[in-house]
């Protein structure tokens, strides 16, 4: 195994250096690149988000208001005395049996 000259290891540790120091300048670009959006625009963002979170909370409130909702009107309704079923219209063939006398011919 070769070790590396003196000249290669200076090339090793500039092109590191160069690295981790582009790497620092990409942070604080992107730094101020935020620092630059208008306060407006982080305003209307957020206004935004909050008022999607409020309605998805709202739907999903309701959803469940009205699922407990049936779930009590049901529980309730096995305590509610029921009404008797009215009887069905007399039939006056079941109370008196038609006629079958036979009817003579002069």
């Amino acid at each position: 195994m070769q070790t590396p000259s003196r000249k290669s290891r200076w090339k090793y540790l500039a092109f590191i250096l160069l690295l981790l120091s582009g790497g620092r300048l990409a942070a604080q670009t992107a730094t101020q690149s935020v620092k630059n959006i208008p306060q407006q625009t982080v305003t209307s963002a957020e206004t935004r988000a909050n008022t999607k979170s409020n309605t998805v909370t709202n739907n999903a409130l309701n959803k469940v208001d009205s699922a407990s909702d049936k779930a009590f009107k049901s529980f309730t309704g096995l305590f509610k005395k029921k009404p008797k079923p009215k009887a069905p219209p007399a039939d006056s063939a079941k109370v008196h049996p038609p006629d079958s006398t036979a009817v003579v011919k002069p």
